[in-house]
């Protein structure tokens, strides 16, 4: 009985683990690389590795800034 308990916790705590590392987020400022000036309505995206696939995107505000959300990792 004490196993079973025992393995039941242990299975409860790794799962929830496994949930929390699911999902990412990236954050940041578009700028001009030869002024240093915001880029507003720019897009960022995030491409898969290896074969390019596109996974999300996200325009800038005014200032440049963007923030991509639930990504998966």
């Amino acid at each position: 009985m004490k196993k079973s308990l025992f393995l039941l916790a242990w299975a409860i705590c790794f799962m929830n683990s496994l949930y929390a590392q699911k999902t990412g987020s990236i954050s940041g400022i578009l700028t001009d690389g030869s002024d240093r000036t915001a880029l507003r309505y720019a897009t960022a995206a995030v491409y898969k590795a290896g074969d390019s696939v596109l996974t999300a995107y996200k325009l800038s505000d005014t200032k440049g800034l963007f923030k991509i959300s639930n990504l998966q990792t």
